[in-house]
């Protein structure tokens, strides 16, 4: 056999597998730690956000984002509120208040539609009598 050197020869199999063992843990440890770095800076950048490169769009940060949450909320408040007005005047006009809504005016129109068409039959009727006595036909 080969003369080994001696810092090798004076190694045992215990130390061996130990070394392996040593390196195994180490690994597995530093794959673990490789992982956990790569999702902090994950984190990172989507709290600091990430700029445009060549293919990509740029990644606004959380801050950035949430002030466009809070400009599209503010947005949506103000509409809220307009449309809250519109509906309040709608409500105002389709529901009875003592005669200055449309639904007053409507209940005022149809009373007095149905009053006409009462008197209109009275005016057909007496009509019918009058013809019956002269002997007149409708034309």
């Amino acid at each position: 056999m080969a003369d080994l050197p001696d810092w090798l020869a004076g190694i045992t199999i215990e130390q061996i597998v130990g070394l392996m063992i040593a390196l195994s843990v180490a690994s597995f440890a530093g794959r673990k730690l490789w992982r956990g770095t790569r999702r902090l800076g994950a984190l990172v950048d989507d709290l600091l956000g990430t700029p445009a490169r060549p293919g990509v769009e740029a990644r606004p940060g959380l801050m950035e984002r949430v002030a466009g949450v809070e400009a599209t909320t503010s947005a949506t408040a103000a509409q809220l509120e307009t449309t809250a007005g519109k509906v309040d005047t709608v409500h105002h006009q389709v529901l009875p208040n003592g005669g200055t809504s449309l639904r007053d005016e409507v209940t005022r129109t149809s009373a007095g539609l149905a009053d006409a068409v009462e008197r209109l039959d009275a005016l057909d009727a007496r009509l019918k009598a009058v013809e019956e006595r002269t002997g007149e036909e409708e034309p």
